[in-house]
Order: C-alpha cells, then structure tokens, then sequence
C-alpha cells in the first residue's frame, strides 16, 4: 500500500473514531470529556509517532507527493489530507476547482492552452500552500485570501492576518484567453 493510502487510512480512521465518540456522547452512551480526558495522551503520542515515523521514511517531500496528469477540459479535485502535483495537459482547458483541506497544492498548467474567454480555477485550502505555474504568455486575475499566512503573487508577498491580495495582468480586461483564479 503506497505511503498516500496509508496516510489517508491513519486519518480517516483517526476523524471516524472522534465521529463515533462523540456520537455516543451525544446519545448519552458515553462522557466524552471523561472519555478525552484519558485517553488524549495516547491520541496525542500516536500522532506524534505518525509525524516521526513519516518524517524518517527517507525520500524526499517531492517524491512523497501524489503526482497526477490530467487532461480534462473541466478539472476537478479534491482530497482531505496530503500534497498532490497535479500537471494538466489539455489542449481546451476549460477552468475547474481543486480543493485540499490540509497538505499542499503544486498546479502546473505551463503545458495548457486555455480556451478564448475568461475562464475560472477555483482553488482552496485550509491548511497548507497553493503553488501554480502558469504558460508566460496566459493572461491572469487573482484574488487571494488567507486567515494566517502569506500570499506571494509573482514578486509580491504579503505575510500575516486576514490578508487580502488581488493580482491583474496587463492586458488582462481586452485578453482573448484569460484565466481568473480564486
């Protein structure tokens, strides 16, 4: 079982076990507060074993990334927890969504060709980076947000609370193909 599976296996089984305590919590089979009082020691080592154990696998963090090709016109994709690489590859991309509640997004879109119009990428996380390269002559708008972190568009990075950042290229409003992404 590759190292993704297993990872996606450990907190699954891991959100599926909190589910179901504090479902019988709520149904008044069990006192979570007694039950968490005893046993987050345990929950606590058990993640940090996780952490250790996935760091001193060897191999880098690159290669530790699912790497997926696509070639849909419209991509979509989401996952809960891990780091994925996604390389599109259609000759029409059409714009989509990609969504990772935790780990980290690298897009490559370099070998694309956007269709005329104004196309849009949704992209989400909660907590992790967004990375995305594009074609040099693709026209672009951003608009970014973060609750803590940093945003870095091309040259520009802004770090800290609540920030908002907005990007257009010039060019971008009389463009024929153009990508907006949020």
């Amino acid at each position: 079982m590759s190292k993704s599976k297993k990872d996606e296996l450990f907190w699954g089984f891991l959100l599926v076990g909190l589910g179901v305590v504090l479902l019988l919590d709520k149904l008044d089979v069990m006192d979570f507060g007694e039950f968490f009082s005893t046993f987050w020691p345990l929950i606590l080592i058990g993640i940090g074993l996780k952490l250790v154990l996935n760091r001193n696998s060897g191999g880098s963090a690159e290669s530790k990334k699912e790497t997926l090709t696509l070639n849909e016109q419209n991509v979509k994709y989401s996952k809960v927890f891990g780091d994925v690489k996604l390389q599109v590859n259609n000759q029409d991309f059409n714009g989509g969504s990609i969504s990772v509640m935790i780990g980290e997004i690298d897009l490559d879109l370099a070998k694309s060709n956007i269709k005329e119009g104004e196309k849009i990428l949704r992209l989400s996380g909660v907590i992790g980076e967004i990375s995305v390269l594009l074609p040099e002559t693709l026209k672009v708008s951003v608009k970014a947000n973060v609750t803590v972190g940093d945003i870095k568009i091309l040259d520009t990075t802004d770090d800290g609370f609540l920030i908002n950042r907005t990007f257009q290229s010039e060019g971008y409003e009389t463009a024929k193909k153009k990508l907006y992404i949020s």
